[in-house]
């Protein structure tokens, strides 16, 4: 099954379609327009904004539904009866703690799972690989050591190879979807676990010709001279509940990009209940294309500080119900709170 037969089929129409979109320095695209906040106090806050719950003060998409007639489970992979033959298919798989900085190559396969505790960071000039059929869940849980959820980054001269397959993708997802309907929280939420991080070396319009992304830690450093870049390959991956807020208030994507270069490959992505964007790009020349994003609580693709990749067939679904302030695309010549 294609990656966009698997959006026909488990979510319904697709409210936004954009093809061959080029980001630059001009002014910004907005495609979905609302003006209405969604701040909160309480979950009766939220009651205008059917399927949310009121958390860290923002109306946030649960995944009890989107409405009465057609409820979501949180899943989009086809469960088989496990008959013992694939220990990829096995459904008790080992769980593997990943916690601290990884300072060797490391291969994830799909026969056991894993487990983003708190800040994970590989560390240059290594490379984490990802097996297809793989699932890496984030945890939920705030550690203690780093201040945050599960969240994984790729530093300058590291990279990320996650590399699955149509039938078998790799999925990055929250630990409440392993913990099922004993979950905390009654169950799966937007903005889970703090999401991917890549930064690369390439060119980006802050003075110095380098930025810092706060909540990283030492890990943080992004931007360079090299346009050609590599931070590795994404391919049918989906990542969903991801964009944890950092302690600081810094607003947590799926999926950033920061001077990542052109040697990169983001194709046949998919996003899922964003806690905010689905993917934010900080300068650089990546590409990105065949992406479905779907239910961000804000923007599809976001942009600043000289980006001058693509992004090409570029699929953004809003979740019915919901009014706030996203946009399908957005992009800033110059950092945030700078306009274009």
């Amino acid at each position: 099954m294609s990656i966009l037969q698997r959006l026909r089929k488990s979510s319904g129409q697709a409210l936004v379609v954009m093809l061959g979109v080029t980001g630059m320095l001009g002014a910004a695209c907005t495609l979905i327009l609302a003006k209405e906040p969604l701040s909160c106090t309480t979950d009766g806050d939220c009651a205008k904004y059917p399927g949310t719950a009121c958390v860290n003060s923002e109306c946030r998409p649960r995944t009890g539904g989107l409405d009465a007639q057609d409820p979501d489970t949180g899943s989009t992979d086809a469960q088989e009866p496990y008959d013992g033959s694939d220990p990829c298919r096995n459904p008790n798989k080992e769980v593997v703690t990943l916690k601290g900085d990884i300072n060797e190559n490391l291969t994830l396969k799909c026969d056991k799972d894993y487990l983003l505790v708190g800040r994970v960071a590989v560390l240059p000039p290594f490379t984490m690989t990802v097996s297809a059929g793989t699932t890496v869940y984030g945890s939920a849980d705030v550690d203690p050591d780093t201040g945050v959820q599960g969240t994984l980054v790729i530093p300058p001269g590291s990279r990320l190879v996650a590399v699955g397959t149509k039938d078998d993708p790799v999925v990055f997802t929250s630990s409440r979807r392993r913990e099922g309907p004993t979950a905390p929280d009654g169950g799966l939420l937007a903005g889970d676990w703090g999401g991917i991080f890549i930064l690369g070396e390439a060119p980006v319009n802050i003075e110095g010709g380098k930025g810092k992304k706060a909540g990283l830690g030492p890990w943080g450093e992004f931007g360079g001279t090299k346009p050609n870049n590599d931070s590795g390959r994404l391919e049918y991956v989906r990542v969903e509940y991801g964009g944890a807020k950092f302690p600081d208030g810094e607003d947590g994507v799926s999926l950033d990009l920061a001077g990542v270069g052109d040697q990169t490959i983001i194709d046949h992505v998919m996003f899922r209940f964003p806690g905010d964007d689905c993917v934010e790009i900080i300068g650089g020349t990546v590409n990105i294309k065949h992406m479905l994003c779907q239910y961000p609580l804000d923007d599809g693709i976001a942009w600043e500080n000289g980006w001058t990749g693509k992004a090409q067939f570029i699929v953004v679904q809003g979740r019915p119900g919901m009014n706030n302030n996203s946009n399908g695309l957005q992009g800033r010549s110059g950092g945030s709170g700078t306009p274009a």
